[in-house]
């Protein structure tokens, strides 16, 4: 794969692609965030009302550079558990499309907008 760098040089480049997937709980731990994984310690309490703690926290990257450019992705998943919550005693049945917002409660930014065509 070659290309041009504006200066009028050739520059080749072989096609590649990659992906990984890892493990987040051991480098988070070395960045300082180890109590978010130990049932004890961990503090959500600004999250929500139930005792949670981490329980895993896993990531996938992807990149792929061809002739056709650069595609790259990435994501993240954290499973959280709980030692005790405080369960809705009524039901709630959402059978129809609906909306929503995943929002920070701080700032009031929204993160995330999606909808369900079929909640099925």
């Amino acid at each position: 794969m070659a290309g041009f760098n504006g200066s009028g040089k050739v520059i080749k480049l072989p096609r590649f692609e990659l992906d990984c997937r890892a493990d987040m709980k051991r480098t988070l731990t070395s960045l300082g965030m180890g109590i978010a994984f130990d049932k004890e310690k961990a503090d959500f309490r600004e999250m929500c009302s139930a005792h949670v703690w981490i329980e895993k926290a896993l990531q996938k990257t992807f990149v792929k550079v061809d002739e056709d450019g650069t595609e790259a992705s990435a994501a993240t998943s954290v499973k959280f558990r709980a030692s005790a919550v405080d369960l809705y005693d009524g039901t709630v049945v959402i059978d129809r499309p609906f909306f929503f917002a995943i929002r920070d409660d701080k700032t009031g930014e929204i993160l995330f907008l999606g909808s369900v065509v079929d909640p099925r």
